[in-house]
């Protein structure tokens, strides 16, 4: 909704090159084009059509600038201080997108992640927001989707940059905090996390880990025990790694998660050019492949070990012409092998993105949902459902009991089995009971979906190909 990759329909009245916000705030009309383009992108048409095929969480990639509307000095030295009139306006239609994804059950993922939502209402349900910094003081990567289309990067190098930054991050967070807590009843839970930059591109990682940890500190702050999730530069072995050697991951309710965010795309390296579909699904489903083998590792060292979580926050079915072979159902193959690794690794994972221009772009099933999900690309529904109503007999109950006990008990076994190896004082009978509320919320789980459209519902990432956040 916000943060503009490349619209097309207007690129005459943008500056040249035309490809970042900051050439569209310097072109001819930009306040009005913009405002009207964030009015009319995503509707209540969008909306609905998200919740009929189970979306659950969006994703909101915002710039700075875009916060500006609730905090003027966002702006001060800074690329974008002149434009305060061109984008004063679009903290209100972030607010309001919360507003109507709380209105639907959904989740918002800025810039967090409630990934498996439970369908606990007929009514699908969209109920959650991820937000992060897509776009921050100048620009963290080299790509015009971080705000300009200046080169170099700048941000990483100039240490005013990496404080407007945090104060960047340090306002969103506050900002958005009173506005959720404000409501009534208030809406902090729809407002999952926020991630502090997009797809970082520092000169070393350490000037990223250090800047990681004053950010971290700015949005606790901010908004004591907010989830918050961290780009990892496409290195999630070493990031896993730093978040544990760093402590500052925690589960009270006062330091909050730390998720590692993960983008996995097989379309624009060289080599990535040069493998086929076929073989780029089958390093997805390797048991023994460096995917799996990563995924498995970075899920362990963050779920178990740190307490936090691991999720992909963008991907896609695209891929490069070379790739594909025109053999029936190798793109959907693809899909499914992403999602079964997904599903068994991740905490949760959104789609990039919901639809391009339309009468601009040709269909496009490898980064419209919209396209994917039409043309069978793409599945109409994820996870487990629930074929039958809840039989809630005796004879049912009794069944459940049993079978309860039967796996609680062989579970138990195993457990004191393993611990027997290592000597100490331990108390099994916590397991035991663990294991019985485990199994008892699961059947709860299920029985809450309803039978005829039920399934666990999946994120996305609202926001076309064309522009980056166009939530709403």
């Amino acid at each position: 909704m916000l943060v503009l990759i490349e619209l097309r329909s207007s690129q005459k009245a943008h500056a040249h090159p035309a490809s970042s916000d900051l050439d569209v705030a310097k072109g001819t009309n930009a306040k009005q084009l913009l405002e009207k383009h964030w009015d009319t992108w995503i509707t209540q048409r969008e909306w609905n059509w998200m919740a009929s095929v189970g979306v659950n969480s969006v994703r909101l990639p915002i710039g700075y600038y875009h916060v500006c509307g609730a905090d003027r000095s966002i702006l001060n030295d800074t690329d974008f201080f002149p434009y305060y009139s061109v984008y004063e306006g679009a903290w209100r239609r972030i607010t309001q997108a919360i507003l109507t994804a709380s209105r639907m059950n959904m989740t918002v993922l800025i810039g967090t992640y409630l990934f498996a939502v439970l369908n606990l209402v007929r009514a699908p349900i969209i109920s959650h927001f991820l937000i992060h910094l897509h776009a921050a003081p100048g620009k963290q990567n080299a790509d015009p989707h971080s705000g300009t289309s200046n080169s170099p990067h700048n941000f990483f190098n100039d240490p005013h940059n990496l404080r407007r930054g945090l104060y960047a991050l340090s306002s969103l967070t506050r900002n958005l905090y009173s506005f959720l807590s404000a409501q009534s009843p208030p809406i902090t839970g729809t407002v999952i996390g926020i991630e502090l930059v997009n797809e970082p591109a520092p000169p070393t990682d350490k000037i990223l880990m250090d800047w990681y940890v004053k950010a971290i500190e700015e949005v606790r702050n901010a908004w004591p025990g907010v989830t918050i999730y961290l780009g990892e530069w496409w290195k999630p072995t070493l990031y896993a790694d730093f978040v544990l050697r760093e402590g500052v991951a925690g589960e009270d309710d006062e330091r909050g998660l730390i998720v590692l965010d993960h983008h996995l795309y097989r379309c624009f390296t060289a080599q990535d050019i040069r493998t086929s579909v076929q073989d780029h699904t089958r390093a997805l489903i390797d048991t023994n492949g460096g995917t799996q083998k990563t995924f498995s590792s970075v899920a362990e060292k963050m779920g178990r070990e740190a307490g936090g979580g691991f999720v992909v926050a963008e991907w896609s079915c695209g891929l490069n012409s070379n790739s594909l072979r025109n053999i029936a159902g190798e793109r959907r193959a693809f899909v499914d092998a992403q999602l079964s690794l997904y599903e068994q690794y991740c905490g949760g994972w959104w789609f990039w993105t919901l639809k391009k221009e339309e009468g601009v772009y040709p269909r496009d099933v490898g980064w419209s949902l919209k396209d994917a999900v039409e043309a069978g690309v793409f599945p109409n529904s994820i996870g487990m459902k629930r074929k039958r109503k809840p039989d809630t007999s005796v004879r049912e109950r009794t069944r459940r009991q049993q079978v309860l006990e039967k796996q609680r008990s062989e579970a138990l076994r195993a457990h004191e089995t393993h611990w027997s190896r290592f000597p100490g004082q331990y108390q099994h009978h916590r397991f035991s009971t663990g294991f019985a509320h485990g199994w008892t919320d699961s059947y709860s789980f299920f029985d809450s979906l309803n039978s005829d459209s039920a399934s666990v519902r999946f994120g996305m990432q609202c926001i076309p190909d064309t522009l980056l956040l166009n939530a709403f």
